[in-house]
């Protein structure tokens, strides 16, 4: 079948919207000299079925029906063409559609029906007020034995240059239909409502949505009252007619989000990949032909970076697994490089994909048995016994398995990585799991970089034979293991690169943290006067946040507003701050990466109280969200006071907070801060430029020698200090 031959009858069905007219005159193109029927009734389900049986009557092999708010493009041939394969049982095709609301394709709007079963589903149609009549029937025909096919076409987009009536109704739909993925859209729709009215009308739909527990019934004039109020208070007026039938280019260039701001392109990813995932199953990986040449596979190793690709995980990280996960998505966006993150077990699959990124567990086959082993784990007086009854003893054999790892370590771990075979294994943060890393793939001949997340990850007294802990209990040995094996090292600022190659004789390369900023960024601020609170955001870790000191900058400014997002990494820390706050603070917990952006774009000040930090992700977003910076001792490169992008307090906190009442009664002085951390930043750590550096460091780390494998005679050591042949010396 092809969009010239005449099986297959098209139905435009309509509800007054914007684009109706365009969208017929879209489908006359690619159907030329054939009828394009129109159908408009009341509720939907009504409309529905008089579009079947239009459909039944003309009696063609298939019939086609379109909404109103679709916009075709040429590729809806491919859906038509899809047909000829489909089985006899197949009742219904669908394709793809760019939805507006949503910034990625979904399955909306779009039916290719087969005519001769239509007569079956016509009873199938929901008699009451459904809110999703159509899959209700569809549902009902594949319980019969009469499946329908989801296609991977995008057939056009959904929603664009609609009315704010239309938009309103819609969003309110949302607020019901997809409440799963609200966690999303909802500062999706936050970032982009400053640039665009349909986003202003949606959020207010969002609202009134969420205060209604009932389904509502879809019609014509749905919700049409709410929408004009929702457009007076915003102060908006209604569009005009849609006089133009845009192009094909036209139509791809609206899809391609060039004017979204960075964080809101990469939401929109984790959009489309939790739509898509809904849609269809995971593939396994695409083999690779003969004389095809594979891309390089690159390993990620950052604990909790997992949690920023699936919004349904509370978020543990902080500023290293952003850093992590915006140079995981730039590279896996070039499609140039296999990406992999090697995560901690947050509950989710051992192996899972997302947004084009592969996510493994790390250690999988030990954690696997771990997890039936280490809970029934009990402290007793001398040593630790298991509990067991009489469920648990086909789980027996999983002690010696892991009690073996456990005894030969450097026989067993390697495992993982011979068995990933990644190119380059990055790993973020001077850790004991980056030691153990570098270990393991140093014994396998894989090259490694570790990146620098903090100034305390190079901290002089990281020496070999120091068996004291430091602040997170790794003994100090393991962080030089760390630094001395690493085949490459990867820092933030210029003052890392020099303590690196004073303490510890290692040249570095110098990538500055990655941000998504633009020159327009200003426009989009907040202006001054409609800013609310002094921010600070970290976690509850008084050792290098030291959140305690902004909770009394706050009992000594009762005056103004200020918020504290805090994780709770440490309960004592955190129920000690619940304890001293006082009125004018609101601690908010686990607050998700993509909300943190609303908090800051609505804040007065930033104020950091760290003892230490490498280049705070904190300063960047404030310079994005026109935020001015307040330091009681970080100044990373001299930021805030050698380039005047903020102001530090050398460590004093009555300076601290003679700053931060000072900005919020100044709003020149805190306008002018924030542009030049804007201009510094855009400078600096634009990402794109950023990704850039970071596969040029990769490419050259993959072409150097790798390591020389390490002898057997060293397995009963994980962690050796000299390479192949030269005796394997241990560290530890």
């Amino acid at each position: 079948m092809s969009a010239a031959q005449p099986d297959v009858t098209v139905i435009v069905r309509e509800c007054g919207e914007r684009t109706a007219d365009a969208c017929v005159a879209l489908l006359q193109r690619r159907f030329p000299g054939q009828d394009i029927h129109r159908v408009s009734d009341r509720p939907f389900s009504a409309t529905l079925r008089r579009s079947l049986e239009k459909g039944l009557a003309e009696g063609r092999p298939w019939t086609l029906c379109i909404d109103a708010d679709v916009l075709v493009l040429p590729e809806l041939a491919d859906l038509l063409e899809a047909a000829n394969d489909a089985p006899a049982e197949v009742f219904e095709l669908q394709g793809l559609v760019f939805d507006k609301l949503m910034t990625a394709p979904r399955a909306a709007g779009n039916h290719l029906y087969r005519t001769s079963l239509i007569a079956r589903a016509l009873p199938l149609i929901p008699a009451g007020h459904s809110l999703r009549p159509e899959s209700d029937m569809v549902e009902a025909m594949a319980a019969q034995g009469f499946p329908n096919r989801q296609s991977a076409t995008l057939i056009g987009l959904h929603d664009f240059e609609q009315s704010f009536r239309d938009l309103h109704a819609k969003a309110f739909l949302h607020g019901h239909k997809h409440r799963f993925l609200l966690p999303l859209y909802r500062p999706l729709w936050q970032m982009l409502a400053p640039i665009d009215d349909d986003f202003r009308v949606a959020l207010a739909a969002l609202d009134a949505a969420q205060a209604e527990d009932d389904a509502p019934s879809i019609s014509r004039d749905f919700r049409a009252g709410s929408a004009e109020a929702a457009a007076a208070r915003l102060a908006l007026r209604e569009k005009p007619v849609l006089d133009i039938v845009p192009d094909a280019a036209t139509l791809r260039a609206w899809t391609g989000q060039a004017g979204f701001p960075g964080e809101a392109r990469a939401l929109s990813g984790q959009v489309a990949s939790a739509l898509r995932r809904g849609l269809f199953p995971e593939a396994p990986p695409a083999k690779v032909s003969p004389g095809e040449t594979a891309r390089p596979l690159v390993a990620l190793a950052c604990a909790n970076a997992y949690p920023l690709f699936d919004f349904c995980v509370l978020p543990v990280g902080g500023g290293m697994e952003t850093r992590a996960a915006l140079f995981g998505r730039g590279l896996a966006a070039l499609d140039r490089w296999q990406v992999c993150f090697v995560v901690s077990d947050f509950g989710q699959p051992f192996v899972t994909h997302r947004e084009g990124i592969d996510f493994r567990i790390y250690q999988p086959s030990y954690r696997k048995a771990g997890r039936n082993v280490f809970p029934r784990l009990r402290k007793r007086r001398w040593f630790p016994v298991l509990n067991l009854d009489r469920r648990d003893l086909d789980l027996i054999w999983q002690m010696p398995l892991i009690a073996a790892w456990l005894a030969l370590p450097a026989l067993f771990f390697p495992r993982f990585w011979r068995r990933l075979k990644p190119a380059v294994v990055c790993c973020f943060g001077n850790n004991a799991q980056t030691a153990e890393v570098i270990a393991d793939c140093h014994r396998t001949g894989i090259r490694t970089i570790l990146f620098i997340a903090h100034d305390k990850d190079i901290s002089p007294d990281y020496r070999p034979g120091n068996r004291a802990p430091n602040h997170y209990g790794m003994p100090k040995w393991k962080g030089h293991y760390a630094l001395a094996r690493a085949d490459r090292i990867v820092v933030q600022t210029e003052a890392q690169r020099e303590a690196l190659r004073q303490h510890f004789g290692r040249d570095t390369v110098l990538i500055r943290n990655p941000v998504h900023v633009s020159p327009e960024d200003p426009k989009r601020w907040l202006p001054r006067a409609q800013r609310e609170f002094v921010l600070w955001i970290g976690r509850a870790n008084e050792y290098l946040k030291r959140p305690m000191i902004f909770v009394e900058l706050a009992r000594d400014c009762h005056n103004l507003d200020f918020v504290m997002i805090v994780s709770r990494t440490d309960e004592v820390v955190f129920r000690a701050l619940e304890q001293a706050c006082p009125p004018n603070l609101r601690i908010l917990e686990h607050v998700p990466a993509h909300e943190i952006w609303d908090w800051q774009r609505r804040a007065r000040v930033l104020v950091n109280t760290s003892k230490f930090e490498g280049f705070p992700n904190t300063f960047l977003q404030s310079a994005v969200t026109g935020v001015p910076i307040v330091s009681l001792e970080v100044d990373p490169d001299g930021m805030l006071a050698r380039h005047g992008c903020g102001i530090c307090a050398a460590g004093d906190a009555r300076t601290m907070r003679e700053a931060v009442v000072k900005l919020c009664a100044d709003d020149a002085h805190a306008e002018a801060l924030a542009r030049a951390a804007h201009r510094h930043v855009l400078e600096r750590h634009e990402a794109g430029a950023r990704v850039a550096e970071f596969e040029a460091c990769l490419r050259e780390t993959a072409a150097a020698p790798a390591p020389a494998p390490l002898p057997w005679r060293t397995l009963l050591r994980r962690f050796v200090r000299s390479s192949a042949g030269r005796g394997g010396r241990d560290v530890d």
